[in-house]
């Protein structure tokens, strides 16, 4: 049908798949990542789904909208006319699946099971389906493998009515009337007497002649320049379209489908609004700036508190604004660290230079005739492991306890007989490159990595189901 449409997906809670939107394309692309296990509780709550898409409607302001039902039967639980009433003044179209006898569902870890253990077997309930749509006054239909299902529900006579109010709502626009018929009676008063001097045969030719240059040119002037820009826009001409739009907010559009992020939140810097806001925070994310979206998000939220996509956003690049702070950190630490080795390293070098200088001056100070005494002082002040084979424990007091275990490996010396430095260890920074065989066997774990198109949507469902954080008891209908 046409207009705006919503999709909605329930279990034992339901969920906003597409708020509502005349984009049948995002639709389109958002169905074949459905399934079964996306949804957080499983079970069936036709209820919470019809409470949900009233909501929609009524937020958006469609007070003849219509809901379609696709299940395949009701709870015995729950009551019809809590249904009606849940619906409000917008009628439900069922569109039953599945068979009387019933069928198990197949899910990727095999066929849907109760908390027991036992398959589900879901059998169409055809009876309280029809019910509910003749209560609410809609149309009930069966799926089938063609087309005839989906034409009874669309030419029920409720989408004849809305389609009439529809037309009589308050819609503007241009209507133009031809006047250009007139201009030939001027004509051909200048062709009868042009026709004998031969004047016209000489304007017929000038009309014939070609100027396929100006086609362009003329179109352009029937357009104005958004008009130009939206057309460059929708065949994927953004320079031409960032050039020509006069709405900072659709320049915006343009510079961030071309990648121009940092363009994209310079020009809604001054823009106001919660849409504009929004764009804005999801710029600032896409390059980088996770604490001037964080900002941005939290404005729209102060506008718009049910806002979900701004929430859910604002929750994904808060996570990724802590994993920065954390890298960060870490990397601060190690180059700390790093820094302080090289620090004691070097007045370890100092130390030991400085005490060689003292050791060779006062060998070079001392006279010669002292020798004797210096050797005899010297024998007398021998450490005990020479002189004494059991030294006692007050000599060992004044000594650095070493590692006894493993030996300790001399230091590597230059040719001028200076110790080597040691080569730099790797920081986060720096981080030693990988060979082919690395690098390839790496692309190919990353390969194996299965791709998961419904995580945003199982996600994003997590997220309302926490944030309504709905009691068990306020629920209706069966869960498994």
């Amino acid at each position: 049908p046409d207009g705006q449409i919503a999709l909605v997906v329930y279990a034992a809670d339901a969920f906003i798949v597409t708020p509502l939107t005349d984009d049948r394309a995002t639709l389109t692309l958002q169905l074949p990542a459905l399934g079964t296990d996306l949804v957080p509780v499983q079970g069936s709550n036709p209820k919470a789904a019809i409470i949900l898409a009233n909501q929609l409607l009524h937020q958006a302001g469609l007070v003849n909208g219509e809901i379609w039902l696709l299940t395949d039967g009701i709870p015995d639980n729950v009551d019809i006319d809590d249904l009606i009433n849940a619906a409000g003044d917008h009628p439900v179209s069922v569109l039953g699946i599945g068979t009387p006898e019933g069928a198990p569902i197949a899910t990727s870890n095999g066929f849907l099971k109760d908390p027991q253990g036992n398959i589900v077997l879901p059998k169409l309930k055809e009876a309280a389906l029809r019910q509910l749509a003749d209560g609410s006054g809609g149309r009930y239909a069966r799926l089938n493998t063609d087309s005839r299902d989906i034409d009874y529900l669309l030419n029920s006579a409720t989408l004849v009515n809305r389609s009439v109010v529809d037309e009589q709502e308050d819609r503007r626009a241009d209507l133009w009337q031809e006047e250009g018929p007139w201009l030939l009676l001027p004509v051909l008063l200048f062709a009868a007497f042009a026709f004998r001097r031969g004047y016209l045969v000489v304007l017929l030719a000038i009309m014939i002649t070609p100027r396929p240059a100006l086609a362009v040119s003329w179109q352009e002037l029937w357009q104005t320049p958004d008009q130009q820009a939206q057309k460059a826009f929708d065949r994927g001409d953004n320079p031409a379209a960032i050039d020509s739009f006069s709405d900072p907010r659709w320049q915006a559009a343009a510079r961030y489908r071309q990648g121009d992020y940092e363009g994209a939140a310079e020009t809604l810097g001054d823009q106001t609004g919660a849409t504009s806001t929004y764009n804005r925070g999801n710029s600032k994310a896409q390059m980088g700036d996770y604490q001037g979206a964080l900002d941005d998000y939290d404005q729209v939220l102060s506008e718009q508190p049910d806002n979900e996509d701004a929430r859910f956003n604002r929750d994904l690049v808060e996570k990724l604004l802590e994993q920065q702070q954390q890298q960060q950190q870490q990397q601060d630490q190690d180059q700390e660290s790093s820094d302080d080795s090289d620090d004691k390293d070097s007045e370890s070098d100092s130390e030991n230079d400085q005490q060689n200088q003292d050791s060779s001056e006062s060998e070079q100070d001392s006279p010669p005739e002292d020798k004797s005494g210096d050797q005899s002082e010297d024998n007398q002040k021998s450490p005990p492991d020479q002189n004494d084979p059991n030294p006692s424990d007050d000599s060992n007091d004044d000594k650095p306890e070493v590692d006894k275990g493993q030996p300790e490996e001399p230091e590597p010396v230059d040719e001028d007989g200076q110790p080597e430095e040691p080569p730099p260890a790797p920081t986060a920074e720096s981080p030693p490159p990988m060979d082919d065989e690395t690098r390839q066997a790496t692309e190919q774990w990353l390969r194996r990595i299965p791709d998961d198109p419904g995580g945003l949507l199982r996600r994003k469902f997590l997220y309302q189901y926490q944030l309504r954080n709905r009691s068990n008891s306020d629920q209706q209908g069966e869960g498994w």
